[in-house]
């Protein structure tokens, strides 16, 4: 759960003719997941075997020194080019995602997973190509990066997943996750992976910001096809990006790498 929302903001930004469809798209909410289920159950899951392994770029490793020094950063090429294109041909359909269910996160999300689950996400045995992108993310390998790419002298473990897609009027309200204030867990950090997006100013790219109504922003990315925004929950700025503009979008996967000793002793 985010904390730190400004009411003011939100007021600004929920006006409009789009912003009234998303509170009706709310509204319908259960209508909408009925149907997107009954679809999920209709479909066939994806025949084909992976020839190409995932692959992160040292982009990472050259991308350290940054983010050690500011506690964020933005990388480009992030997902090796070849299985890039296999994740963008494999894209999962719309009715994979469940609807949004409020207006402080007003995208579609799916694939939810976090350490305290045994099984794999939901459906995600009907994507090979996300299935092998997941599976290197949980690997020791990449733990062993995040480790020396955060340089804090921890062993740090993934912590959650989910895929979100955005279109015109989505947004999120600039906010502090609230894994930030549970003081049990010293280092958690978050890794948007922007796997395709229109680009631009107001395209769905996640913005770091000094307050929580986008007044001070430290960066806003770009470019939206094939690179990363890395952040450090436990920083002390707000993330969060204003509604879409029309003709925009954006497909993202975050994950999260927090300290192994915590997610060991909770699970």
């Amino acid at each position: 759960m985010g904390t730190g929302f400004s009411g003011q903001y939100l007021k600004k930004n929920s006006r409009g003719l789009q912003q009234l469809k998303l509170r009706l798209m709310i509204k319908l909410l259960p209508a909408i997941q009925r149907w997107r289920n009954f679809r999920r159950k209709l479909a066939k899951p994806k025949k084909m075997a992976i020839t190409l392994p995932c692959q992160i770029t040292d982009n990472l490793e050259g991308a350290a020194e940054h983010f050690q020094k500011h506690g964020w950063v933005f990388l480009e090429n992030i997902i090796e080019p070849s299985f890039h294109q296999l994740l963008l041909k494999n894209w999962p359909k719309k009715y994979y995602f469940n609807p949004p269910r409020k207006m402080t996160k007003s995208y579609n999300t799916g694939f939810n997973w976090t350490f305290h689950q045994e099984t794999l996400p939901e459906n995600i045995e009907k994507n090979p190509v996300l299935l092998a992108f997941f599976n290197y993310l949980r690997s020791p390998e990449m733990a062993g990066r995040i480790n020396k790419f955060t340089n804090r002298n921890k062993d740090f473990s993934f912590y959650s997943f989910i895929l979100n897609s955005t279109y015109t009027g989505s947004q999120v309200a600039p906010h502090k996750d609230g894994i930030a204030e549970d003081h049990r867990l010293t280092d958690i950090i978050n890794l948007v992976f922007f796997v395709n997006g229109k680009g631009g100013k107001k395209s769905g790219g996640l913005m770091i910001a000094k307050d929580n109504e986008l007044n001070d922003v430290i960066f806003e990315p770009q470019n939206l096809f094939n690179s990363c925004l890395i952040y450090d929950i436990k920083a002390d700025f707000y993330h969060g990006f204003p509604p879409v503009a029309p003709g925009k979008f954006r497909w993202a996967i975050n994950s999260q790498f927090g300290e192994k000793e915590f997610i060991d002793l909770t699970k």
